[in-house]
């Protein structure tokens, strides 16, 4: 038997569901509507008038043409929130004091207030030096927090006041866990909060200083001079400048002497491999992901085109030998070297295909690295008859 719940999420995406069910329509039609129940939830005491609302939802009409707007809006939305039940006008929006407010029934269930209710015990417990209910409550908080509130209105000026406000709690929950695991020497849990955060917040340079002190801690010296140039990497390809605070890092992460020769070893033996490899961006597939999400979030900021292409082979590997595959593969890496520009991020993705990704190129520039590389790796005569392929999408 239905409850006729309600279930709110604004963090990272907005879905609203109804036992279950998602009801949340994109529509364009739907988007006034949605955008009235967003500001409904957004200050939860607050009553507001129909020509507050008017304005919040920029109705450029004339007065009596706006005000029957919102009155039909809202009439809309109490029928979408009553689906699957008998309709009554305040079983979810009340009229009260001349204006409009949600109905907070305390079923419902809205994703930023249970996330500021956890932060709120989170930060009693600190009060009352109760570590292990602190943790309880800021691991809750951090559960809750998938992105910024209400992301996708980016310029609502009643959503940034609160979005900067719950995002400053959710880092506050952050470091106040990893101050309280530092003090227990509890340095594998802080890497695994401060993988997961920087998932959502990938530039927050406290949080990665966070990590890369816990792996030190935990003797995982290579993974800390790893994520430390991958902190170089990124901050420098968002044309952001990494604080002294971070960069001073750099001298505790170093190698043993012994870790450092073996280092340079697989360095030089890579780079008699593939000729001059100065770069050549070639990454892990993991590395890969983590470029292609940073630019596509770059692409919507600043509207620049992404493209991703696929480079594959038709090789047999249960019949070609070893040195015909390093051959061809060489051969192939070597052709990426002369085609293509310092800054595009390559993967070997699987054994017999690379990826490739694009910035800042459009779909005509895009077509002639492919030419190239196709005209390229057919002038030599390879050990066997390989067809390349190549096929390019718009991220």
């Amino acid at each position: 038997m239905s409850n006729n719940k309600i279930e709110v999420y604004t963090l990272g995406k907005f879905i609203v569901k109804k036992d279950n069910y998602i009801i949340t329509d994109k529509s364009v039609r739907s988007h006034k509507l949605w955008c009235l129940f967003k500001i409904l939830i957004s200050s939860p005491d607050k009553v507001f008038t129909a020509e507050e609302l008017m304005d919040k939802l920029d109705l450029s009409l004339e007065l009596i043409d706006a005000k029957n707007a919102v009155q039909n809006l809202i009439y809309r939305l109490r029928k979408v929130l009553a689906k699957n039940e008998r309709y009554k006008a305040d079983e979810y929006i009340l009229y009260e004091k001349d204006g409009y407010r949600f109905n907070w029934n305390s079923e419902h269930y809205i994703d930023f207030i249970k996330f500021e209710n956890n932060c709120k015990k989170s930060e009693r417990s600190l009060k009352n030096n109760n570590f292990e209910e602190l943790i309880h409550y800021a691991s809750e908080a951090i559960e809750i927090y998938k992105g910024n509130f209400l992301d996708e209105n980016k310029d609502f000026s009643w959503i940034i006041q609160r979005r900067a406000y719950l995002k400053r709690l959710y880092l506050e929950q952050i470091y106040v866990m990893c101050d309280i695991l530092k003090k227990e020497e509890k340095f594998s849990e802080i890497e695994e909060v401060c993988e997961q955060a920087l998932n959502i917040e990938p530039f927050e340079e406290e949080i990665h200083y966070y990590l890369i002190k816990s792996l030190i801690k935990q003797n995982k010296l290579k993974k800390a001079k790893l994520h430390y140039q991958y902190i170089l990497n990124l901050f420098a390809l968002n044309k952001i400048k990494l604080s002294s605070h971070i960069s001073n890092l750099l001298e505790e992460v170093k190698y043993t002497e012994e870790e450092e020769k073996e280092e340079v070893r697989i360095i030089k033996a890579k780079l008699n491999s593939f000729g001059n490899t100065e770069g050549l961006c070639l990454v892990d597939k993991n590395s890969f992901n983590y470029f292609s999400w940073v630019s596509i979030r770059k692409k919507e900021r600043e509207e620049s085109p992404v493209f991703l292409l696929s480079v594959s082979l038709n090789i047999d590997l249960d019949e070609i030998n070893k040195n015909d595959y390093v051959e061809i593969t060489n051969y192939l890496e070597n052709i990426f070297l002369k085609t293509l520009r310092h800054s595009d991020v390559i993967c070997k993705w699987t054994k017999i295909q690379y990826l490739i990704l694009f910035n800042g190129v459009n779909l005509f520039g895009i077509q002639e690295i492919i030419n190239r590389i196709r005209k390229e790796f057919y002038k030599k005569e390879l050990p066997h008859q390989i067809i390349i392929n190549l096929d390019c999408i718009e991220l």
